[in-house]
């Protein structure tokens, strides 16, 4: 997964993320930071919880376990020892936490201060369903990371929602992506794909630390990391010199994401005005509607709708499926069927349809209709251009989503521009060499 909104210009990152209750936060959140090689020697564990325990003041930490120490001559003494990569203990494990709080609270602090109280709305949902798919429920923080909770998020790598999938990872795990809707953009589809993800990555590393470096960077990347330079856990990866700057800030990026939650107000976050959860019923309704007309029976708006349903794309409900499932506000779920069927809405209203003609094209119909062929062909798979065939157009006036296609349209545009450019300077090539004599005919005559 793509990573794009908060790490420029942050240190790399050595820490390492392991679900622990050996602590306890006013919220619950992670609040440990256990490492593989502080796993292998044991005796360093308190002193690096104390550590922690006094870099968040305003916290209070009630653990009998964990020694509090009264002076620095323990930390001095664990920062005196070095790591295998020659970083001391305590610098590899804490410093670009704090050094990424420093940024959430200093340069970004307004923008960061949006993605907290926007938060609100989704962790409850996600946590619940995180939980139910055994995944650790402070995961839920993670989009706040990835996207700042917006589920109309888009990276420059085109991976889209508040789970920054790429197509191809989303269609892997069940994501459904055309025309009319992206599943991505969902916050319950999505966080169920997400945790289904960060699941085999789990089973397939053994650490959800790993798990969300590949979730960054990719499985293959990091499985190569772990097989061909024999790295041993989430510390030795976060500090080799192949893996990505933007994935050694992920996980240090999210466990400061994780303290600062825990306690906002330490950290200056004092005047927080958070967003309510999102709440809905949900109804399926079995023809395509638009959504001003769904948004007129619910006595709503268009843009709570599309709120409520951030998949959908175009002007309407998915013309594609028989039953679509809809979510609409709290409370209006009891005659909103039947303020439905009685909208009067006109079959115009929904899509407009063209009769195909002899010698029909995609191109002389969208000449004919202003509709551009790449919403022809998407809106019509699979179309047989026989005369008399019904052609599905987007009404006049509907507002029409072709991002995705417009940007499939630039790609395919470059690389037939770039295959244009390596003909013209292969033909160039050869009209060279053969000025000089040395053409192909006259090879095997020299």
């Amino acid at each position: 997964m793509v990573f794009i909104l908060l790490f420029v210009e942050i240190c790399s990152a050595d820490e390492q993320f392991l679900s622990a209750d050996s602590v306890s936060l006013p919220n619950p959140v992670l609040s440990t930071y256990p490492l593989d090689y502080v796993n292998e020697c044991p005796e360093l564990t308190p002193a690096i919880d104390s550590y922690l325990v006094k870099l968040d003041s305003g916290t209070t930490i009630s653990n009998p376990s964990v020694p509090q120490f009264k002076t620095t001559e323990d930390i001095q003494q664990l920062i005196a020892q070095k790591t295998p990569a020659g970083k001391s203990n305590l610098e590899s494990i804490v410093s670009p936490v704090d050094r990424i709080i420093a940024i959430y609270t200093g340069r970004i602090r307004e923008r960061y201060q949006t993605y907290l109280e926007r938060s609100t709305r989704y962790v409850g949902l996600m946590k619940q369903i995180l939980r139910n798919k055994g995944v650790p429920e402070d995961v839920a923080y993670l989009p706040l990371v990835e996207s700042g909770f917006n589920p109309n998020a888009c990276s420059k790598a085109k991976a889209v929602g508040q789970w920054q999938f790429i197509e191809e990872t989303a269609k892997r795990y069940g994501l459904h992506i055309d025309f009319w809707r992206d599943e991505r953009k969902d916050p319950v589809k999505a966080t169920q794909a997400a945790s289904d993800y960060l699941k085999d990555l789990y089973n397939q590393f053994g650490s959800w630390d790993l798990a969300m470096a590949a979730y960054n960077v990719g499985e293959n990347r990091i499985q190569r990391l772990v097989s061909r330079d024999n790295l041993k856990g989430y510390l030795d990866v976060s500090q080799s010199a192949n893996l990505p700057d933007e994935t050694k800030k992920y996980v240090p990026g999210y466990l400061a994401t994780l303290r600062i939650v825990a306690n906002p107000e330490a950290y200056g976050f004092t005047d927080l005005t958070y967003e309510y959860p999102i709440d809905y019923d949900e109804v399926v309704i079995t023809s395509p509607a638009t959504l001003d007309a769904i948004a007129k029976a619910a006595g709503s708006t268009v843009h709570e709708i599309r709120d409520l349903n951030p998949e959908l794309k175009q002007w309407c409900t998915p013309l594609n499926t028989n039953e679509y499932l809809l979510r609409i506000p709290k409370g209006t779920v009891n005659d909103f069927l039947a303020k439905l069927s009685n909208s009067n809405v006109k079959p115009s209203e929904i899509v407009r349809q063209y009769a195909l003609r002899k010698n029909d094209t995609i191109k002389k119909i969208s000449r004919y209709t202003g509709v551009s062929e790449e919403i022809i062909k998407a809106m019509n798979p699979g179309l047989s251009m026989k005369s008399g065939n019904a052609v599905m157009l987007p009404p006049k006036n509907a507002v029409v989503d072709a991002s995705r296609l417009m940007a499939l349209r630039n790609t395919i545009n470059k690389i037939k521009q770039y295959a244009f450019h390596k003909t013209r300077k292969s033909d160039r090539h050869k009209k060279l060499y053969a000025s000089k004599g040395r053409g192909l005919r006259h090879r095997h005559s020299v």
